[in-house]
Parts: structure tokens; C-alpha cells; sequence
């Protein structure tokens, strides 16, 4: 019971939308539906053409997810050609997707002149993964846990840790996996320790910070 009735809070949660979904929109979205490229005769970076969506299906209807197509695209099956974002493009992580629905669901709010740009979208395979396993898990792993932490599977990542949670999708200020990247290098909590390869690359910690600001996708 109280594993439903904290999913149903978590469903209820006031979504941001600068916070959560400006970031999965700038990232999977804009480079097909924006200025440069309205694929479908859709677009994404305003608020008005987003929820104008195109003659074929209205883009947003705020309240009602079903009946917005910024999201039921996100639910068809890869082999439907509308399904988005494309398959060969990397489909959506359910928090993503859940993060957008529930935005709907409560309303659509999008704030007064915020035009959305596009971002690099982060692919955890590609960009994440290896600085993970590079950097991270040779102390982070079930038989080397330092500090409670275990960087193996998406479940330990994120709930393993004297200071769990340590990756919060969509908050920098509470993932302590990216802040401990940023100390200097005299500092004790820098991770990784300048005795095992630290600090990381200015790229590494921007893939990182990206990643958890996109929703922290891992497959």
C-alpha cells in the first residue's frame, strides 16, 4: 500500500516546466520540430505552435493527454512511422515520457515567452556509460562499495548511498554524483580523487550535468 500510495504522490507531483520539461523537449524534439526543420508541419519551441500541433492532430490539449499528440506519439509502437521521437533515434525513458503526461494532465502550464532551442540530446549508452565505468565503478560496485554507493545496475545508482539518493532525475541540486565532480581538486569528496584519475574532464561533468538535467535516462 504505501509503495501505491507513494507512486500515486510522485504522479501527483507539480511538474516544472523549465525544470523537467524544457530540457526533454529542447533535447529529443527541437531539431526536428522547430525553426530550422518542422517536420510534419509540427513545432515544438513555442507554446503556440505546440499546441496548435498540425491539420492532422492538435499538438496539446491541455488536461488531456489523450487527446494531445506531443504525448500519444511518445506511446506507439516503433514500428508505427508517427511514433516519436524515431526509434533510430532513441525512444524516450518512461520518467520522461510520465514527466510529459503528467505536465498535461495538470494543466499544459508553459510559461509567457519561453521559446525552446535545441540541445544535445544525452545517449546513456554513448555518452554516460563510459564515463561511468571509466571513472566510477572500479569503487562503486557490489564487491567495493565505497560509501554505500554502487554504480552497477540504474536501481543501486540511484538508490544506493550513506547520502541516497545520489541521481535525481531533472534536479542537479539534489544529485550529489555530479556535484562531487565539480570540487576542486584539493578537496576530500572530489570524486573521482585525484589519486584515482580525478577531476574529470570540463566535457565529462557537462555530459553529466545534461544527462541528469534531460531526465537521467538509463536503459
Amino acid at each position: 500500500i504505501s509503495a501505491f500510495l507513494t507512486a500515486v504522490a510522485e504522479d501527483a507531483a507539480k511538474v516544472d516546466f523549465n525544470k523537467q520539461v524544457k530540457p526533454i523537449l529542447e533535447a529529443a524534439c527541437v531539431h526536428c520540430h522547430g525553426p530550422d526543420k518542422d517536420k510534419g508541419d509540427v513545432r515544438v519551441d513555442t507554446k503556440d505552435a505546440a499546441f496548435k500541433g498540425n491539420e492532422d492532430a492538435v499538438g496539446i490539449t491541455a488536461g488531456d493527454p489523450s487527446k494531445s499528440s506531443v504525448f500519444t506519439t511518445l506511446e506507439l509502437p516503433d514500428d508505427d512511422d508517427l511514433a516519436m521521437p524515431p526509434p533510430k533515434e532513441g525512444r524516450l525513458d518512461k520518467g520522461q515520457i510520465a514527466v510529459l503526461k503528467n505536465w498535461i494532465a495538470q494543466g499544459a502550464a508553459w510559461p509567457e515567452g519561453v521559446t525552446l532551442k535545441q540541445t544535445t540530446r544525452i545517449d546513456f549508452v554513448k555518452h554516460v556509460q563510459p564515463i561511468l565505468e571509466q571513472n566510477c565503478v572500479s569503487c562503486h560496485n557490489p564487491e567495493k562499495d565505497k560509501g554505500d554507493f554502487i554504480l552497477s545496475t540504474k536501481k543501486q545508482a540511484m538508490e544506493t548511498g550513506e547520502n541516497a539518493p545520489n541521481i535525481v532525475p531533472f534536479d542537479l541540486e539534489k544529485s550529489a554524483v555530479y556535484h562531487l565532480t565539480t570540487l576542486a581538486e584539493d578537496e576530500d569528496d572530489l570524486m573521482p580523487p585525484k589519486k584515482s584519475g580525478g577531476p574529470l574532464k570540463k566535457e565529462e561533468v557537462a555530459i553529466l550535468k545534461a544527462w541528469i538535467e534531460q531526465g537521467a535516462a538509463w536503459p
